[in-house]
């Protein structure tokens, strides 16, 4: 299998140490190329790394957010941009671009005005930050999930996919669009998490777009987690 660079830390210390990490890459991406495009993950386990990362002095104005995936919910607490938000209001910065990818209200027509959005944007984003389900699943992009083929061969950047188990339609970053990012990190805290990680690098028969990852572009991604 080839080499990961895993960056493991306490528990404690992984939010802050993983955030300073990818301040580094912000602040290199703005010096290099005057601005930074970051995708960002929902769900509860990114939140104390980006409220860490909220702190960071940052160009925040040099700044594009945009994210992974999104939940189809009218519910804002279903929703990733509500999250987003949440960091972005942490940094106490203003005119701070957030990209939502909930823009129109019937599914189809949205799918498509997300797709516009990111063709308005780089074709390699500087910087993705990805988690990680026990399923092995990541941004939407669900094994058991009957796109899941062709999110993962789609040349579309948005594909639509519909969980089996979990609640919501979704809108999910493609796998193309994902690999072809300069920095992809893994925020994956907690021993399970990181025994998922290893377990499904190393079972020949797993099925998961971490995998694909790991085999495709392994240079340019970085794993951070906790053993404890």
């Amino acid at each position: 299998m080839v080499s990961i660079k895993k960056n493991l830390y306490a528990k404690d210390q992984l939010p802050t140490q993983a955030a300073k990490s990818l301040a580094s890459i912000i602040v290199a991406s703005v010096k290099n190329r005057g601005h930074c495009y970051c995708a960002l993950s929902g769900g509860s386990s990114p939140k104390p790394m980006l409220s860490a990362l909220a702190q960071e002095n940052l160009p925040w104005n040099d700044v594009s957010f945009l994210l992974v995936d999104e939940r189809w919910s009218n519910e804002a607490s279903q929703q990733n941009i509500s999250m987003i938000t949440e960091f972005v209001t942490q940094t106490g910065k203003q005119n701070i671009d957030v990209f939502s990818l909930l823009l129109e209200t019937e599914f189809e027509s949205n799918l498509a005005a997300c797709e516009q959005l990111a063709q308005s944007l780089p074709q390699q984003l500087d910087l993705i930050v990805l988690g990680m389900g026990l399923d092995g699943h990541t941004a939407s992009l669900f094994p058991d999930a009957e796109e899941y083929q062709s999110a993962m061969t789609s040349s579309q950047r948005y594909v639509s996919v519909t969980p089996p188990e979990a609640p919501h339609r979704r809108i999910s970053m493609s796998f193309d669009w994902i690999s072809r990012a300069r920095h992809v990190a893994l925020y994956i805290p907690g021993k399970d998490k990181l025994s998922c990680f290893e377990t499904i690098l190393n079972q020949s028969e797993s099925i998961s777009p971490i995998k694909e990852l790991v085999l495709q572009a392994p240079e340019k991604l970085t794993v951070f987690s906790s053993e404890d």
